[in-house]
């Protein structure tokens, strides 16, 4: 019976992600690199963009907050709900073999204010577009070039974000 469950979890996983992966635009997941070498003021400005694009999001997706995450070795950027990056931590669990809680309630609570693995509040914004670049800067001043690093930005009741990143 658990088996059955589990294998039932990993078809709705995949599924969920290659629904999410297909109907993502390139705009949103990639970085083009520019023919100069790369700054920190062009991260930034990267960073900044993303960040906005969860901070004013209007389909809804992004209300409790969203990530930002880059892989170097690719050169992608992906931009993931909270929902959608707690089921990918989830099955990445899974297939480095640790033991998962598999109810629905372990899918629908989003994860907040992360801890631990390399995690670091980063600051306090609101969605207008200085304050989102001062963090920017912030963070991308932190991030060596040629690393992957995630940002998670948690929309917090006031209006205002709270933002952490981690170098992978």
């Amino acid at each position: 019976m658990k088996k059955k469950k589990l294998l039932l979890f990993c078809m709705l996983a995949l599924s969920t992600l290659t629904i999410c992966f297909v109907s993502c635009s390139d705009d949103d997941r990639e970085i083009a690199t520019p023919a100069v070498e790369e700054s920190h003021t062009y991260t930034a400005q990267i960073i900044e963009e993303k960040l906005l694009l969860i901070m004013n999001d209007t389909t809804g997706e992004y209300k409790d907050g969203g990530y930002i995450i880059y892989s170097a070795e690719d050169n992608e950027l992906f931009l993931m709900s909270e929902l959608t990056y707690s089921i990918g931590e989830m099955f990445n669990r899974f297939l480095q073999g640790e033991t998962i809680d598999t109810t629905v309630t372990t899918v629908s609570v989003p994860l907040k204010a992360p801890k631990g693995n390399g995690w670091k509040k980063a600051g306090t914004c609101k969605s207008n577009s200085l304050e989102a670049l001062n963090l920017s800067r912030k963070i991308a001043s932190k991030i060596p070039k040629g690393r992957s690093f995630e940002i998670h930005a948690e929309a917090n009741g006031d209006g205002t974000y709270t933002v952490w990143y981690r170098i992978i």
